[in-house]
């Protein structure tokens, strides 16, 4: 499973694992050993301040592909 951003900035990400994750800007995190869905909500944050809610689940061989102003679940390429 991985977190994916294309935005410009860090945003953290909640999605029910161990804790919040940091996703640098034009970066990605990859979440070894994760064989379980989260079901959600997963909770975008950026550095503004700005946050929205997901409905998951996020399984693996999937990734969050986060924006300037979105995200949206999608098949792992």
């Amino acid at each position: 499973m991985g977190l994916i951003n294309d935005s410009a900035g860090i945003v953290t990400v909640e999605y029910g694992g161990d804790g919040p994750e940091e996703v640098p800007g034009g970066g990605g995190v990859v979440l070894l050993g994760v064989d379980e869905c989260f079901d959600g909500p997963i909770v975008v944050t950026y550095e503004s301040g700005h946050s929205f809610d997901l409905s998951g689940p996020i399984c693996p061989g999937q990734e969050l592909r986060i924006k300037a102003e979105s995200a949206e679940i999608v098949a792992a390429s």
